[in-house]
């Protein structure tokens, strides 16, 4: 199972958030329980009386909302050769120093998407410690309480990827096939087709454009290049260059 791109974290809400998996190479979150769990009110009063099935009720506070205790967030982890070529305790080492010894920071799950801001404040020990093993055999795993120093908030959810496909190839294209036959075959997942763009074009031939999105046009050197809309393939939107590439290593935009 690929575990990256789920979980990130940063120290302060200023800094970019960082995939866990990148940070700490060899680290793997399994799950982390708690983003959707609310805890017992604080401003709430209540009791029952005996000759009564009604129970007096009141919330404290000017806002008469009911305040409720913050959670902990239970974080599940491996960290092992099996995930890259570390010492295993090094790397152990180095993540429970980020999570329990370097103060409060903000951890963010894609799977719920959500953000807390957070602090360890109980202990930590590994549940389960395998050194020096061998190669895919040699792990730590452990859970980390993290307690919420505010409640977990909605995050913005993180944009919804398209199919990009660059490559060269004829003046038709018909199936997938098709656009996997392209010349030095370029794939990325983006959100937006917009960027710059470097490949090599190997002969004259079309330089082909599919996206599940539009592409409204590309320019080189500053000067507009010419693309028609030529098929769809699928989901893919299929432009190409109006005029043949003659072969070299060709630098471009698409800028809308």
């Amino acid at each position: 199972m690929d575990l990256s791109e789920k979980y990130y974290v940063r120290r302060n809400t200023t800094d970019e958030w960082e995939d866990i998996t990148d940070k700490f190479v060899g680290v793997k979150i399994l799950k982390i329980d708690g983003f959707n769990e609310l805890g017992d009110a604080v401003n709430v009063y209540n009791e029952q009386w005996q000759e009564s099935q009604s129970e007096d009720f009141l919330i404290t506070g000017s806002s008469g909302n009911i305040i409720r205790k913050n959670v902990d967030l239970s974080l599940t982890f491996i960290c092992g050769t099996r995930y890259g070529a570390i010492n295993t305790q090094q790397v152990h080492d180095t993540f429970i120093e980020y999570m329990t010894k370097l103060g409060d920071f903000f951890i963010k799950s894609n799977y719920t998407d959500k953000e807390a801001h957070v602090v360890c404040l109980k202990g930590y020990k590994p549940t389960t410690q395998k050194l020096k093993r061998g190669v895919d055999n040699s792990y730590i795993m452990g859970t980390i309480e993290l307690h919420t120093i505010e409640m977990p908030q909605n995050s913005q959810p993180e944009p919804t990827l398209g199919d990009l496909y660059i490559g060269f190839g004829g003046a038709t294209l018909s199936t997938m096939t098709d656009i996997s036959n392209l010349a030095n075959l370029q794939h990325r997942n983006v959100s937006s087709a917009v960027g710059d763009y470097q490949i090599v074009c190997p002969s004259t031939s079309y330089l082909w454009l599919c996206f599940t999105g539009t592409i409204g046009g590309a320019e080189a050197n500053g000067f507009e290049i010419p693309i028609i809309q030529s098929t769809s393939i699928g989901d893919l939107r299929c432009y190409r260059t109006y005029n043949a590439i003659i072969p070299h290593t060709m630098n471009f935009s698409i800028t809308e």
